[in-house]
């Protein structure tokens, strides 16, 4: 089922159970302006709405507050540690981002620490246009990664980033919450750039005073995100969802 309320959609046919896998949370109504009353919508089908699965804990926080008579359950996302994990050669000195997020946040974060001199020396690299292979390359050379997150119901290119094991310093996006740790990274209050910038001058410092302290940083976030983000623990959070449904439906 959508994760949005979707106006020009009808309703599901009201017979069938519906569970709703909400991947978003934070664009739940996105499509629904205010004021304009309480939207007809299948969350509202308390009947048949049996469950909504989300893949963090905030936006399953969230999810209880807004529907909170409905069961929210945990689906954890997966990150590909075949593919994204901590390479075995020094970090030049590479600052990675996501372009497409926040672009104005970026930029004037940008400029001022170019303003201040904090880039001298560093290459900004911009991950775009690229395969997943090549991503995780990237980002196994890169010292540093940016996060510009927003509204995110987990956001993986901070998750990926940990786990070939950049430092990333950034904002949380809502969903990456979960993950952000400051004993391993350095989450930034939304929308606070002086933070944000001063937070990206003192992981290059650390990059040039302790850079063993700062890749022992990166290496913790990586075993922090590879030993809970994986196959397994998906397959156990969704038994946990549907194997009650399963023992319903032989016992009726």
């Amino acid at each position: 089922m959508p994760t949005s309320y979707e106006t020009r959609l009808g309703l599901p046919p009201a017979g069938p159970r519906k569970h709703v896998f909400n991947q978003g949370p934070y664009y739940t109504f996105n499509h629904i302006p205010f004021p304009g009353g309480r939207p007809r919508a299948l969350y509202t089908d308390v009947d048949n709405v049996f469950g909504i699965r989300t893949v963090s804990a905030d936006g399953a926080a969230l999810l209880r507050y807004t529907f909170p008579t409905i069961p929210v359950h945990l689906a954890r996302s997966v990150i590909d540690g075949r593919r994204f994990h901590p390479g075995g050669s020094a970090r030049s000195r590479r600052i990675a981002y996501v372009p497409r997020r926040r672009p104005h946040d970026r930029d004037q974060l940008l400029h001022t620490l170019h303003a201040r001199g904090v880039l001298d020396g560093w290459e900004l690299v911009p991950i775009e246009g690229r395969t997943e292979d090549q991503v995780a390359d990237l980002m196994r050379d890169a010292a540093i990664f940016l996060s510009f997150s927003e509204r995110d119901g987990f956001g993986l290119p901070p998750a990926e980033a940990m786990a070939c094991g950049c430092y990333v310093v950034g904002f949380t996006g809502g969903g990456g919450r979960d993950y952000f740790d400051a004993e391993y990274c350095t989450p930034v209050a939304d929308g606070d750039l002086l933070a944000f910038a001063r937070s990206v001058e003192e992981a290059v410092r650390r990059y040039d005073t302790d850079p063993d302290g700062l890749a022992k940083a990166g290496l913790l976030a990586s075993e922090r995100i590879l030993g809970r983000y994986h196959a397994d623990g998906l397959r156990d959070d969704l038994l946990d969802v549907y194997r009650p449904l399963l023992a319903d439906r032989r016992n009726g």
